[in-house]
C-alpha cells in the first residue's frame, strides 16, 4: 500500500485537484504494465532480494535416474550425467521451470483508488505457495521456502509515488 501526501500551493485549481485524487484510473493504466514489468524482473534475476536456492533433494527428485522415462538420454552408461545434463542442471533457478508461473503474472483490477496484477490460478495453483513458502507433498512433510515474486521494489515504489503525485497535481 502507499500512501501519498502532496503538498498544494494557492495557485493551484483544488477542485481539479480533489476530482482527480478521487479518480486515479488514468494513472495507474500506466503503472499496471509497470507492475507486471517488475514482478517478471524478479523472476528475471532470481528475486530481489535473492531467493533461497534450490535444496538439493529438489534438484535429485527432478534430474531422476537413468531410468526415469523423460531422462533417460541425460545419462551415459555408466549412469552418469552427460555433458550437457549437468549444464542443464547447474542452471536450474528456482521458481523458472516452464516458466508458466512467470507468464500467469496479469493485469488484476483498476478502480478510481486501487490498482493490482494477480499471478497463478488456472494451470499454476501453487503460486501461494511459492510466494508465501508452505508445507506440501504427501503427509505435508516437504516444506516450500517463501519466494515473494510479487514484491514492489523500493524503486518501483518512488517512481509510482512520483506518477500519482504528478498526475494528482498536474493531470499529466
Amino acid at each position: 500500500m502507499l500512501e501519498i501526501t502532496v503538498q498544494v500551493k494557492e495557485d493551484h485549481n483544488l477542485p481539479a485537484i480533489i476530482n482527480r485524487a478521487g479518480n486515479l484510473g488514468q494513472v495507474f493504466q500506466k503503472i499496471q504494465p509497470l507492475m507486471i514489468r517488475s514482478v517478471h524482473q524478479n523472476f528475471d534475476v532470481g528475486g530481489r532480494p535473492p531467493w533461497k536456492p534450490l535444496a538439493l533433494s529438489t534438484i535429485i527428485a527432478w534430474v531422476g535416474g537413468p531410468h526415469t522415462p523423460h531422462r533417460k538420454t541425460w545419462f551415459t552408461q555408466s549412469g552418469k550425467l552427460t555433458q550437457k545434463a549437468g549444464g542443464y542442471v547447474a542452471t536450474r533457478r528456482p521458481l523458472y521451470d516452464t516458466g508458466a508461473l512467470k507468464r500467469s503474472v496479469r493485469e488484476g483490477t483498476i478502480t478510481p483508488l486501487s490498482v493490482s496484477i494477480v499471478a497463478g490460478g488456472g494451470a499454476v495453483p501453487y503460486a501461494p505457495l511459492h510466494q508465501f513458502g508452505g508445507k506440501t507433498g504427501k503427509g505435508l512433510k516437504v516444506t516450500i521456502p517463501a519466494r515473494p515474486f510479487m514484491l514492489m521494489q523500493d524503486n518501483d515504489r518512488q517512481k509510482y509515488i512520483a506518477m500519482i503525485s504528478s498526475y494528482i497535481t498536474k493531470g499529466k
